[in-house]
C-alpha cells in the first residue's frame, strides 16, 4: 500500500465517497475542481468549460452537484487517450457563465476572478470542500515504502513523504499557498514549466492535512509508515551502539592481551598475586569476552569492577616496564 498511486488513490477514493449537503460547500467544491482540471474554450457555438479526470466516479458526483446548483445538467462523456480511459464533464454556452458565476471564479461574462475569492471559503466547511476539490483535480500523495524480511521485520525503506497541488494559474497557487500556510501545513511552491507546485515534505503536516479533508484511510497509512521508519531508526541506532561497543571491547582486550603478554615474556606474572594471575591466564584464554563475560571464566566470578581494577593494575605495571 506503500506507493505514490495507492496512497493517492485512497485519499482521492475517501473524499469522492463524502457526502457534501451544503450549498455553500456544493460551490466550492466545484470551484477547486475547476481551477486544477477545468479547461475554458471557444468555439463556433460559444464559450464552453470541459473537466477532465480518470475519475468516472469523480465526474459523475461533480455533474450532479452542477446540476443542483445551476439546475442543468452538464454533458457526461468519456474517451480515450494514450491507452487511458478519460471521463469529461462539458458545459458549453450560457449555462458555463451560470456555474462559474455561482462558483466565484466569473463575476461577469469574459471575465475571471483573479485568485481565490475569500468570500467562497469564508468558513471551514467550504475551505475543506474547496480543497477537497482541488487535491481530487491536481493533487499527489506519495510516501516511503519499506522491504520487510521472512518475520515482517523493516530492513530497508525507501521515498519519503511529498504531498502536492499542482496548478495552472499562479495567482491561484499564491492564494492556496496562503491557505495552506494559515492551516499551518507549512507548504512551499515553485514554478515547474508552465505550472505552479505547491508541496507539503512533512508527515505530521500532511497525516494533518488528511485528516482536515477526510481521508482518514490515509491518515492511518501515514501513520502506520511513521512508526515504522522509527522503528526502524530506533534498530540502527541500537545496531550501531552494539557495533561501536563491541569495537570498544576488542580494541580494549588487544591492549591488555599485549600488555600480558609483556609481563609474561619479562618472567613477571607468577610474581603476581592470584587473582591478577587468574585474570591475565582468563584474558589470554578467552580474548574476544568483554569483561562481564570473562568474569564468568575466572575463580570467585569478581564483580566487573573487579575485573577492571585487576586489568588496569596489569597494564599499569606493562607500562612500568618500559
Amino acid at each position: 500500500m506503500n506507493n505514490e498511486h495507492t496512497i493517492s488513490q485512497i485519499v482521492k477514493e475517501d473524499l469522492i465517497e463524502g457526502k457534501i449537503h451544503n450549498t455553500c460547500c456544493k460551490r466550492a467544491f466545484i470551484s477547486g475542481l475547476i481551477r486544477g482540471a477545468g479547461n475554458y474554450y471557444v468555439t463556433s457555438s460559444g464559450f464552453g468549460i470541459n473537466i477532465q479526470h480518470h475519475s468516472s466516479e469523480l465526474i459523475v458526483k461533480s455533474a450532479q452537484l452542477v446540476k443542483q446548483l445551476i439546475f442543468f445538467e452538464p454533458v457526461v462523456k468519456m474517451r480515450q487517450q494514450e491507452r487511458k480511459v478519460i471521463y469529461e464533464m462539458d458545459l458549453p454556452g450560457a449555462k458555463c457563465f451560470d456555474l462559474l458565476e455561482e462558483t466565484y471564479i466569473s463575476p461577469a461574462p469574459y471575465q475571471l476572478y483573479e485568485g481565490i475569492c475569500e468570500e467562497l471559503i469564508a468558513s471551514p466547511c467550504c475551505q475543506k470542500s474547496f480543497l477537497q476539490g482541488v487535491f481530487l483535480a491536481s493533487g499527489t500523495i506519495s510516501i516511503p515504502s519499506f522491504t520487510l524480511d521472512e518475520n515482517g521485520t523493516v530492513i530497508s525503506s525507501k521515498g519519503g513523504y511529498y504531498m502536492e497541488f499542482n496548478l495552472g494559474d499562479e495567482k491561484v497557487a499564491e492564494d492556496l499557498l496562503d491557505i495552506l500556510t494559515k492551516l499551518d501545513a507549512e507548504p512551499k511552491m515553485r514554478r515547474r514549466g508552465e505550472s505552479f507546485s505547491i508541496y507539503i515534505k512533512d508527515a505530521e503536516k500532511i497525516s494533518d492535512l488528511c485528516a482536515l479533508l477526510g481521508a482518514m484511510r490515509a491518515v492511518l497509512e501515514i501513520q502506520n509508515t511513521i512508526v515504522m521508519r522509527s522503528i526502524r531508526n530506533d534498530e540502527n541506532r541500537k545496531n550501531n551502539c552494539t557495533s561501536a561497543n563491541i569495537d570498544k571491547t576488542i580494541e580494549a582486550s588487544l591492549k591488555q592481551q599485549t600488555a600480558i603478554e609483556k609481563l609474561q615474556k619479562c618472567g613477571m606474572l607468577h610474581s603476581l598475586d592470584k587473582g591478577l594471575q587468574d585474570t591475565a591466564k582468563a584474558r589470554l584464554d578467552y580474548p574476544e569476552l568483554s569483561l562481564s563475560e570473562l568474569a564468568t571464566k575466572i575463580e570467585g566470578n569478581p564483580s566487573k569492577s573487579c575485573l577492571n581494577h585487576r586489568m588496569r593494575k596489569l597494564l599499569a605495571l606493562a607500562d612500568e616496564l618500559e
